[in-house]
């Protein structure tokens, strides 16, 4: 009787044994085939809005020029004053009539000055970037007077910008030089900036105008997603698991979307954890 008792119990036994292994053997085979969700880490960045530029400078400079072979008297890009030797002939000195940086080349544009800019406009800027240069037959230098100069260039944007402060970034130049907006309009800026150095030799150029600039958090572009509403999310990783965050997208640079957290928002910052689409 006794025997007839353990048999079914053993059988049962066996049975939720091999339910339990089936079930932890399920498990584990849906953790290896369940795809696992990629994430990244959120970096600080900075938001540019940039304007793109291309024109000419213009300055109030003289183009010097001598038959007779001349000895430089003074560097590069150095500032002279009035009644200076920039230059000898000999022995005889070349003086300057007024202040200014004195510069060892030219182009062939140094007619071009500041006077223009009341009356450019954008076709007569076409015309000025499409010119062919001036003779400078036996020129040695020239002389940039006084500590300011002009950039005339042309802008999609010109109608929605207003006069006042702006930063310029050169093509090819890693310095921001500030300037002042003096015309906006019909496809034409022309800006105000101060004398610096190294920058005497730019005449027709690219540039970019710095519109606006504030800190961003970059993610990839996998990260960001469509809420029903129009409205752009990512899920943030936290202590309680994945939360979906709301953000304002400002721009999308290469592989990367820069996003600007809500205000008073704690969990999506730089340093954490997004997850990928």
């Amino acid at each position: 009787m006794k025997a007839r008792t353990e048999r079914p119990f053993r059988a049962l036994t066996a049975a939720l044994l091999f339910l339990a292994l089936c079930a932890w053997a399920g498990a584990a085979l849906y953790r290896c085939l369940r795809p696992v969700r990629r994430s990244a880490v959120a970096a600080r960045a900075v938001y540019t809005e940039r304007a793109a530029l291309e024109g000419i400078a213009l300055r109030e400079e003289r183009l010097l020029t001598a038959r007779e072979t001349l000895r430089p008297a003074v560097a590069d890009g150095c500032r002279v004053a009035a009644g200076d030797a920039v230059a000898f002939a000999g022995d005889k000195p070349l003086l300057t009539s007024a202040s200014g940086r004195f510069c060892s080349d030219w182009d062939g544009y140094e007619t071009l000055s500041p006077a223009l800019c009341p009356t450019l406009d954008a076709s007569g800027l076409r015309a000025l970037l499409a010119s062919e240069p001036a003779d400078t037959e036996n020129a040695f230098g020239r002389l940039v007077y006084g500590f300011s100069w002009y950039f005339a260039a042309l802008c999609e944007e010109a109608a929605l910008l207003s006069p006042g402060a702006y930063r310029v970034e050169f093509e090819g130049r890693e310095e921001r030089l500030p300037a002042r907006l003096v015309r906006a309009e019909n496809g034409l800026v022309i800006l105000r900036l101060a004398d610096a150095e190294g920058f005497s030799s730019l005449r027709r150029c690219r540039a970019a105008l710095i519109l606006h600039e504030e800190e961003a958090i970059a993610v990839p572009l996998s990260a960001l997603r469509t809420l029903p509403d129009g409205g752009y999310a990512v899920e943030v990783l936290g202590a309680s698991g994945a939360q979906s965050r709301p953000v304002t997208v400002l721009g999308i640079e290469g592989v990367s979307v820069l996003l600007r957290p809500a205000e008073g928002e704690q969990l999506f910052r730089p340093g954490c954890t997004v997850l990928l689409g």
